[in-house]
């Protein structure tokens, strides 16, 4: 299975990347809705596990992005905030624009695992 992460937190992101290579899943990582886009036009990702909150292009606009690309080409998408109660309000959107599993931040990855192996079943 191929997963993007997109997440501005450079951090978080590795720790993600880090469980999911443990996990033995190939892995890529964006820093941005920007970078992530990209990514997606020219990749083939199994899942994509988005920030909501980004600097330029943020996680809605990836979500939105990916229903385009799901037209063409099924993927799996899991949108993960933070952010206070405006956070967790665009979170709860998700679902509508596309999102299969929204997540909490901070979320046990333990969890995001157990997720993963969920829709690989």
């Amino acid at each position: 299975m191929k997963i993007l992460v997109i997440d501005d937190e450079e951090d978080l992101r590795a720790m993600i990347a880090a469980a999911l290579e443990d996990s033995g899943y190939e892995v890529e990582t964006a820093e941005d809705g920007n970078q992530g886009i990209a990514k997606l036009k020219d990749g083939d990702y199994d899942l994509v596990i988005t920030d909501i909150f980004m600097p330029d292009k943020d996680g809605i606009e990836v979500v939105t992005t990916i229903q385009e690309i799901k037209a063409h080409r099924p993927m799996t998408v899991f949108a993960m905030s933070g952010g206070g109660k405006f956070g967790l309000d665009m979170l709860g959107l998700t679902p509508g624009l596309g999102a299969d599993k929204i997540f909490r931040k901070p979320f046990d990855l333990r969890e995001l695992l157990q997720a993963i192996r969920d829709i690989c079943q």
